[in-house]
This record gives structure tokens, C-alpha cells and sequence, in this order.
């Protein structure tokens, strides 16, 4: 089983002349910045996960730096497409990516193809926020625990469906490395982004979704979604009873993130302003309280650490790429 992102990104790459090279331009002063609107490139569509975080963070950062901040979707190739954007962009600090893991530790193993390379093309900002995932069925499903779905699975490819926020992705690499724990093999249905993959689990069009909850939560309020188990290493606070995935299939672990991200070149006066106007950011109640409704917690990492968290979360996400055989 092979895949390629390599259409997308290549048209990606004919609108915005990509370069794996960082851009010449260099940034303004940084006493100077931000002196205009600051465009924030979520890859993902609006509703989903790493939005939500986003257009909170895009509120508070305009307030700590003391200019606008807008949120620009540009979905496609689960987030290969945008982190492609904006790793073309100029390197003023005027252009910051929202990224989730997938465009930075999985997209790269992924294709051939791929039009950067998140430890050259990037200036590691923050680590932002960290979210837990459930594993989801539609509130009328058959399948009522880890075990029966796997159970289901054991009939053959194509007896259990999963859907995805794309082709790739983190939520699709973890349904692959469920599969193999569990030695059964899940089908992908993958869809350009989590919103509209939600909405194909709300209409029981998939089986099952790992997702994050940021993302399900008033779905599972509104019953229209159950949950059958955590993916995070042990049960969450906030629901007790339920079980964790490695219950059932010892070794599972996958938690979800979301960091920012500017381009390569950009004077790192203004990437260290920015990165403490996103930790200030982390410690307002008010921001903290905004991503707690919407099921996101505050993970904060330096750009050097952040940095060295994707690297080795990069080296992972090709290993179980390997393991599927899923390398192009």
C-alpha cells in the first residue's frame, strides 16, 4: 500500500514558486515589528482542531503585540499544502504557520515530493498547546469498546472503516499503528480535514475516528457521537470510567499537538517577540479557560525545544511509516 502527495503539493508549489532554500528577504527591525496585520496559515479547514487553537491564540497574540493577527485556511494534503505556503512566505514575521504534527513529522516521510523541510525551512517558535484523542464511534454503532472493533476488524480490510483529516496525516499514521499493535488492518477513508471527517462519523458513513476531542466534544455532548476509549497512556481526569486504547492494545499512545511556526530566515528578535508574546499568552486565564472549552490544554515549549520535540517525533512517525510500509 503506497501513497503520494506529490500532486497536490506540486500544484501548491506552481502557485507559490516553493523553495526548500530559505527566502533571501531578509526581516524588518525587529523595534519596528509588528507595525500590520499578521497572517496566521492554519492548514486545516475552519472547525477543526488546530483552528480552534488558532483563533484563540490569534486573539491573544493581537493583544500581547499590539497588531491584528487574521486566520487564513489553506487546506489540503493534511497540511502539507499550507505549511507549504508559508514556508514560501517572506521572512518578515508577518507570516505565521498554525501546525499540527503531521505536516512536520509525518508529511516529510510521506512523499518524494514534499517542497520543504521542517528543520531547514522553519523557525521553530512555540509549542503551543496538547490536546488529548479519543477513539469514536456514531452514537448508533454496533461497536461499544476498543475490543469489539477490533474483533469486527479480524473479517478482513474493509470490515472496519476509519475516517481521517487526510491522507497521511496524524490521525490516519495512528489508525495504521493501531492496526499493526493490534494486527488487524482498518480501512482509511480519508477527508480534507477533521470537520468534514467529523461530520462523515456523525451520518455513520465511517465506523470509527481517532480525533481530538477538542474537536468532537459537542458531538459527544450532544450524543451524536460515544466514546469508546482515550489514546493518551493513561485515563483522563476529566472522564474517569473510560478506558484507554492500550487497555486493549498495549504500546498504544498518541497524544495530539499544536506549535508555531514562521519561516526560515526570519531575524530571530522577531521569532523570540513572538515567542513571548504566545508564552504570555499561556498564562492568561482568559486564553486558558477558551482552550479548556474547546478541549485543548497549554503545552509550551521554547523554540529550541520545540525544535528537538519535532525531530523526535519526526524519527518515530518514520518508523511506523516503515512498519506499514508506507514510505514512498
Amino acid at each position: 500500500m503506497k501513497f503520494s502527495l506529490s500532486s497536490a503539493l506540486l500544484l501548491a508549489g506552481a502557485v507559490v514558486g516553493l523553495s526548500v532554500a530559505a527566502p533571501t528577504v531578509r526581516a524588518q527591525d525587529a523595534s519596528d515589528y509588528p507595525n500590520r496585520a499578521i497572517r496566521m496559515i492554519v492548514p486545516f479547514p475552519a472547525g477543526g482542531g488546530t483552528d480552534l487553537v488558532a483563533r484563540v491564540l490569534a486573539d491573544a497574540l493581537s493583544a500581547e503585540l499590539g497588531a491584528a493577527v487574521y486566520v487564513d485556511n489553506i487546506e489540503g494534503a493534511a497540511g502539507a499544502i499550507g505549511a507549504a505556503v508559508a514556508a514560501a512566505a517572506e521572512p518578515d514575521g508577518y507570516t505565521i504557520l498554525i501546525s499540527a504534527p503531521g505536516a512536520l513529522t509525518i508529511a516529510p516521510h510521506a512523499t518524494k515530493d514534499l517542497s520543504y523541510e521542517p528543520q531547514k525551512s522553519f523557525e521553530f517558535v512555540s509549542m503551543l498547546t496538547d490536546a488529548p484523542m479519543m477513539l469514536a464511534a456514531p452514537a448508533n454503532s454496533p461497536f461499544n469498546t476498543t475490543a469489539e472493533l477490533i474483533e469486527a476488524a479480524k473479517a478482513g480490510e474493509g470490515a472496519v472503516s476509519f475516517a481521517s483529516s487526510g491522507t497521511g496525516g496524524n490521525q490516519h499514521l495512528n489508525v495504521v499503528h493501531l492496526g499493526n499493535l493490534a494486527g488487524v488492518q482498518f480501512m482509511h477513508v480519508p477527508y480534507q480535514g477533521g470537520a468534514p471527517a467529523l461530520l462523515a462519523l456523525v451520518g455513520g458513513q465511517v465506523d470509527a475516528q481517532i480525533a481530538n476531542y477538542a474537536t468532537i466534544k459537542g458531538q459527544i455532548e450532544g450524543k451524536e457521537l460515544e466514546l469508546l476509549a482515550t489514546t493518551a497512556a493513561s485515563r483522563l481526569s476529566i472522564f474517569p470510567d473510560l478506558p484507554t486504547v492500550a487497555e486493549t492494545v498495549p504500546g498504544f499512545d498518541a497524544r495530539n499537538w499544536v506549535g508555531a511556526l514562521v519561516p526560515a530566515g526570519v531575524d530571530q528578535a522577531i521569532v523570540a517577540k513572538i515567542d513571548a508574546a504566545f508564552a504570555e499568552a499561556l498564562k492568561d486565564e482568559t486564553v486558558l479557560k477558551r482552550l479548556a472549552d474547546v478541549g485543548w490544554d497549554p503545552y509550551y515549549m521554547p523554540p529550541a525545544e520545540f525544535r528537538a520535540a519535532v525531530a523526535t517525533e519526526s524519527a518515530l512517525f518514520h518508523d511506523v511509516l516503515e512498519e506499514a510500509g508506507l514510505l514512498p
